[in-house]
């Protein structure tokens, strides 16, 4: 009986690591596709010439793509400036010479534009995520995701 009971725990804690693992996945994955673009970016150049926090589009940075994980299909390359409404950039909290992995939109004007509470991340809390905090899981994730 005690070795039952005990095969039977080991069986559940085998399932629950497995539905935990898929459930990350899954997350992870619809995450991952709700953006138009996904990419690991460095942030050369972070303006915002007004500094008041009205909620304008007035926080421009200059980013370069170090790698393109996601992009509508009929684009070559993303564009190198982000433009983001200064209450979501003081929340983005990017700073110029990091790496960060990046998820954004691009409207009819080509800019990039992007939100705090969209980016694709490990610990699901809303912001740019510094490259060197991603887990390799994700890491790996990126390249694997189908939308």
């Amino acid at each position: 009986m005690v070795i039952v009971d005990i095969l039977c725990r080991e069986n559940l804690k085998k399932d629950f690591v497995v539905i935990k693992t898929q459930d990350y996945r899954t997350q992870k994955q619809d995450t991952f596709c709700t953006p138009l673009s996904v990419s690991r970016v460095k942030v050369i150049d972070v303006n915002n010439p007004y500094e008041d926090h009205s909620g304008q589009f007035d926080v421009v940075y200059t980013i370069e793509h170090v790698y393109y994980y996601r992009m509508p299909n009929s684009y070559c390359k993303l564009p190198p400036l982000l433009l983001a409404k200064s209450n979501e950039a003081q929340r983005l909290n990017m700073t110029a010479g990091k790496e960060y992995i990046l998820a954004g939109s691009n409207d009819c004007d080509m800019a990039l534009r992007t939100s705090y509470d969209v980016q694709v991340n490990d610990d699901g809390i809303y912001g740019a995520q510094e490259w060197h905090n991603v887990s390799e899981t994700l890491q790996h994730g990126l390249f694997t995701y189908n939308c």
